[in-house]
């Protein structure tokens, strides 16, 4: 919290001063009461074109270039709209903040005070606007005018507060006539007359396109009491505090059902304090995940699925406990505030969920979806109509939501725990003719894994190997270690050059080495006759004997061709002629039509390209064929030349045959071999040598039938599939009796939970069936949440209304009107509203303007709190007896918006403390563990181990397909001059340009996972974005993944507008490059500045399943001493992607992080005793 400097503390006084302070300046300069128009903010339609602006205000789609015809107005308004549409964007994502309106009329008058005078200039109308983008380079901007017509709600109040007029709002949009065509003039008629008290004010009828938002008036208006024991709390009065401190008490309501044996008035305390703990007030991670309490079906309420810390939270706040919930990224914050929420609710609590972020709240009303409950909370953000339909459909369900019968299924559930409870006791049983049980077989699995660089195979043996005596298997792996001991898991090429081949006799020895010494005779014919002809035809291909031959062999189609056609049919483009002279299926295929007579020219045309006398039957099929083959000479040569076709041509073709018979002859003996059969592929000097080295190496294929021989033993035992893994992956000697073991107490293990018939009934297809049973029941009970909360919902709406007739009265007569408002409502039947409505989701902003001014629901949940500043949530916090704040404190804080546009950037001033941090003072605080995003586990550790103090735990799940989740971009040669306003060498085109081809390759590759490219500074993700737009026109079959409405909208954004988003994949650009010297400057914009390392953990931990890093450096091209703040944390971020994830591995010069986990350090596996 942010207090004036003083030499003393400030009064609890002082600090409600300052948030009313700070409450007038939320959002900036008051757009309602006192706008002014910003240079690049607002459009004046007032002296449209007539023609458009009718068909505008009719709320038909009107297009900016028909509303301005002027050349220089149209362009000015393009530019204006672009910028009005990416501040709306933006204030709707961040702060759920609807803000691009069209104002229709303005009053405007000026207020004497001592110090001068105040000038007013509020709009009179409002209708809200989207600016949709129309051509691909966005020529022109359409305007669509919502329905909804809004008279200035601050300037109504600003009447009925300072020159006591009253406006009836309803009579006034009805004198507009919408229904019959929209005509604002009889609003400015009315305003004109009921304001002649007020001295100097005019009404003109401007028509300003811009953004505006009710933020001011409502705030200042909030009497924030001072009695409010969390306000108090949070202004430091010690005596709120201590209340805080205290585990609060439940004062739940009725809490039964079918579900539940508690009387309709029974407290619900007893079921839930017993299992709520604190954490330690030092540091609240020091507790770590807690365990889901076991309990029975009859004792628990769940609409959503929670874990043990979520149930801990859940519990706490049912107990009547505010308090402040660490959620990391990952962790279930809106499954926790699904949970909280309807918990609450079906002990007959009222929530108010809170979030300014537009994903937040839609998250939250998905979830209540997918567990049953869609439309149960109402969204304060709908208006009018929706508001009504929400309201009344809660009456519907209340009138007719049945009690659920669950009686069977809380049975069904009853039985199928006993039977896993027995099947777990079952596992201690020790069984036959192991001598041990089933857990102690787990034991031994565990010990084997947890050695350090142990033993690692997912090898399962057969029955063979299980039904050896011990003695056998003994003997079995006393020979597998002694093949281990003669390196045949470790031997390499240096050690043989046969090493890998397979020959099973002497007569395949000799052959073989005939066969090496033969064919490296004839590698020197061979580049003796295919060098000239090749150097001579001008091509240059790979220097392999399969690059060569396939030259060759196109040298002679060539020289067949060049037989038919003259030279110059490869000079010139033959697409018109292969159209003209093929079929007219192959002309559909190529998309082109052509008729008759210009096919009969373009013949004629081809037929120019016969040499004198040639005779060909299919011109068609020469023609293709010289197309393929300039084709392919063209890059064989690297570009278009004229083919020359010299002497020794079918010489050097025989060479290559020769040879290429001996080749292919070896490839199935070296296939198996570390560098394979390929021997053509080879580069012609490493198989000349290769070759050389086959045929010298006589004493190595003395002994390989004998290895291959005990190799054919060991499968025989059957352990063929492990022989072959402990070979590809080149197990150490000293670990491979361990991969015996592990493979072996696998498959005793699998042997017992499977189809061993001595585990009983209790095991394979009875109990498969039970546990599946069990979890199909416990869904089925978890998703009667739903019913249970919907069927105590209508037994107290029955009674609320039966209570409250006045109330009652007051909704049903509210309800009957086309736009009831909330503030009236809440005002005049709050318990009615509350119990109809249990659970509202609005944005902070909304609260003081929507609710009336007074304590009205049992509980606030805010939500990424750590991003709300106190001064915001007040009128939120006022009205609740209990707060719950859910925020990641790792993550930016707080800071400050603006409604208008404006090119000015936002003051600087010190980091802003967030509510979160406020509460945390002195509310108990829990923390969430456990990460629940399918992500690569490197992916999840590199920020669990960077920012979250390997806090983290991550829940086993199926492979992603994505390897380690990491990229590491390196983009050199990425040299510029400083910047001379910032002195940073930023956003160079180099950069930009890896950026926009990762995008596209995401684009084209993965175009079901949706994609953020996320920069340091607005300026390089200004450029990353224009280049992108500009790539997107230049390949369009990548366009419908930037269009595609079904899944998260592609963004390009910098690192300090992201909080609240993530993505499949993340595109990190640091966008900074070296001087012209190869300097790198140790500063990094905003990453050097305090709270770098907030803004560098939202960056990594947006991405779900994939973070590419795109860099100009490497880890050790920075002086670690030199770098600050975020920036400092760069070296160890890019070592850490570039190797994927391996901490203890900085392998430089990487380009692409393989994820191989390789460990320095070494451990005595053989202690473990492991033979049954």
């Amino acid at each position: 919290m942010s207090h004036p400097d003083s030499a003393l503390p400030p009064t609890v006084d002082d600090v409600f001063a300052d948030w009313r302070s700070q409450a007038a300046r939320i959002g900036g300069r008051d757009t309602m009461l006192r706008f002014r128009e910003p240079r690049d903010g607002s459009i004046d339609l007032t002296g449209a074109h007539p023609s458009g602006l009718a068909q505008l205000l009719a709320g038909r789609a009107t297009r900016l270039s028909s509303l301005l015809r002027d050349p220089d107005l149209l362009a000015e308004a393009r530019r204006r709209a672009r910028s009005i549409r990416s501040k709306a964007d933006q204030l709707q994502r961040q702060r759920g903040i609807a803000a691009a309106q069209l104002a229709i009329g303005f009053a405007s008058w000026a207020r004497p005070h001592e110090a001068g005078r105040t000038e007013f200039n509020a709009p009179v109308i409002l209708r809200h606007v989207e600016l949709v983008p129309r051509g691909s380079s966005v020529e022109d901007y359409e305007i669509r005018l919502s329905d909804e017509i809004t008279i200035n709600p601050a300037l109504v109040d600003y009447l009925r507060r300072e020159h006591d007029l009253v406006v009836d709002v309803d009579e006034w949009i009805a004198a507009t006539g919408f229904a019959h065509g929209f005509d604002p003039a009889p609003v400015f008629s009315r305003l004109r007359s009921a304001t002649r008290p007020v001295v100097g004010m005019l009404v003109n009828e401007r028509l300003v396109v811009s953004t505006f938002a009710n933020l001011t008036s409502p705030y200042t208006a909030e009497s924030f009491p001072q009695e409010h024991p969390v306000l108090r709390a949070l202004a430091g009065d010690a005596e709120a505090r201590v209340g805080f401190r205290v585990t609060g008490a439940s004062d739940a309501g009725d809490f039964a059902d079918a579900g539940d044996s508690a009387a309709p008035d029974d407290s619900a305390d007893a079921t839930f304090s017993d299992d709520t703990q604190l954490i330690d007030r030092g540091d609240p991670a020091e507790q770590g995940p807690r365990p889901l309490k076991d309990r029975a079906p009859h004792e628990e309420f769940l609409a959503i699925d929670v874990d043990g810390d979520q149930q801990a939270v859940v519990d706490a706040a049912i107990d009547g406990q505010s308090l402040v919930v660490d959620t990391p990224p990952g962790t279930g914050a809106t499954q926790l505030a699904v949970a909280l929420s309807t918990s609450l609710a079906h002990v007959g609590r009222s929530v108010l969920f809170v979030a300014q972020d537009e994903d937040e709240l839609g998250d939250f009303s998905q979830r209540m979806a997918r567990a049953g409950l869609e439309g149960f909370a109402i969204d304060g953000r709908s208006g009018g109509e929706a508001l009504r339909t929400g309201l009344i459909g809660l009456i519907t369900s209340a009138e007719r939501s049945p009690q659920p019968e669950l009686t069977g299924l809380v049975d069904q559930l009853n039985d199928q725990r006993s039977a896993l409870r027995e099947h777990s006791e079952s596992l201690h049983r020790v069984r036959e003719p192991w001598g041990v049980s089933a857990y102690e077989v787990m034991q031994r699995l565990a010990a084997l894994t947890a050695v350090k660089d142990g033993p690692s195979t997912f090898v399962r043996f057969d029955r063979s190997v299980l039904e050896l005596s011990p003695e056998e298997r003994a003997s079995v792996r006393d020979r597998l270690l002694e093949q281990s001991r003669m390196g045949a898991f470790t031997m390499e090429v240096s050690d043989t050059v046969w090493f890998g081949a397979r020959v099973d006799s002497p007569d395949e020895v000799t052959r073989a080495q005939e066969r090496a010494v033969r064919a490296g005779e004839l590698v020197p014919a061979f580049s003796e006759a295919a060098l000239p002809v090749l150097r001579e035809s001008g091509l240059n291909p790979e220097r392999t004997v399969g690059a060569w031959g396939r030259a060759l062999l196109l040298l002679q189609e060539i020289r067949t061709t060049l037989d038919t056609f003259s030279p110059e049919v490869f000079e010139h483009s033959l697409t018109d002629l292969l159209a003209a002279t093929g079929t007219a299926e192959y002309r559909a295929s190529v998309g082109r039509d052509m008729g008759l007579f210009e096919r009969n020219r373009l013949k004629k045309a081809a037929r120019e390209f016969l040499r004198p006398g040639a005779q060909i039957t299919d011109m068609h099929a020469g023609l293709l064929a010289a197309s393929q083959q300039r084709q392919e000479l063209r890059e064989l040569a690297g570009g278009d030349i004229r083919p020359r076709v010299p002497r020794g041509i079918p010489e050097a073709v025989a060479e290559y045959r020769a040879l290429s018979a001996e080749l292919q002859a070896l490839r199935p003996v070296l296939d198996t071999t570390p560098d394979g059969g390929d021997l053509e592929g080879m580069l012609v000097e490493e198989l000349e040598a290769r070759l050389r080295a086959l045929g010298e190496d006589q004493e190595s294929l003395v002994d390989l039938p004998a290895r291959t021989h005990a190799d054919d033993e060991l499968r025989a035992a059957g352990l063929g599939e492990l022989l072959d893994d402990l070979r590809e992956r080149r197990v150490p000697h000293e670990i491979v009796g361990l991969e015996f073991d592990l493979a072996l107490w696998a498959t005793i293990l699998q042997d017992l939970a499977g189809a061993d018939a001595l585990i009983g009934a209790h095991d394979g297809d009875v109990l498969h069936r039970i546990a599946a049973d069990y979890r199909v029941a416990d869904r089925q009970y978890v998703a009667a949440g739903a019913s249970r909360l919907r069927y105590g919902h209508s037994r107290r709406w029955k009674r609320i209304i039966a209570e409250e007739r006045e109330q009652a009265q007051a909704v049903r007569d509210a309800l009957r009107s086309d736009r009831p408002r909330v503030a009236d409502l809440t005002r005049s039947a709050p318990d009615v509203v509350t119990t109809l409505a249990p659970i509202w989701t609005v944005t902070p902003f909304q609260v003081p303007g929507l609710f009336a001014d007074a304590p009205l629901f049992d509980t606030v949940i805010l939500a990424d709190s750590g991003r709300l500043t106190t001064a915001e949530v007040l009128p939120a916090l006022a009205r609740a007896k209990q707060v719950i704040a859910l925020g990641d404190m790792r993550l930016p804080g707080p800071r400050e918006f603006s409604v208008t546009v404006d090119r000015r950037t936002l003051t600087s001033e010190p980091p802003v403390v967030s509510v979160w941090e406020d509460l945390a003072e002195f509310l108990p605080r829990h923390r969430l563990h456990t990460s629940y995003r399918v992500s690569p586990l490197e992916l999840v550790e590199l920020s669990n181990r960077h920012f979250y103090d390997c806090h983290i735990t991550t829940v086993p799940t199926a492979f992603t397909g994505d390897g380690s989740g990491l990229e590491f971009a390196y983009v050199p040669d990425a040299l510029g001059s400083p910047d001379t306003a910032t002195g940073q060498v930023e956003s160079l085109d180099v950069e930009v340009d890896r950026v926009v081809d990762l995008v596209v390759r995401h684009a084209r590759t993965r175009a079901r996972q949706s994609l953020a490219v996320i920069t340091i500074t607005p300026w390089h993700a200004q450029r990353v974005a224009t280049a992108i737009q500009k790539a997107i026109r230049q390949y369009p079959y990548v366009a419908s993944f930037f269009e595609d409405p079904e899944k998260e909208p592609f963004v390009v954004t910098d690192c300090e507008q992201i909080q609240g988003m993530d993505r499949d994949a993340v595109i990190l650009s640091l966008g900074y490059g070296r001087t012209r010297h190869g300097r790198v400057i140790p500063t990094f914009g905003p990453l050097s500045q305090p709270g770098g390392e907030r803004l560098l953990a939202a960056a990594i931990t947006r991405a779900r399943r994939r973070l590419t890093v795109v860099s100009a450096f490497e880890a050790d091209d920075f002086d670690p001493s030199r770098l600050e703040h975020g920036a400092a944390l760069l070296p160890d971020l890019l070592a850490e992607v570039a190797s994927g994830g391996d901490p203890t591995e900085r392998p430089y010069g990487a380009v692409t992080g393989t994820g191989a986990m390789v460990r320095s350090d070494g451990e005595d596996a053989d202690r473990i005793a492991t033979e049954p």
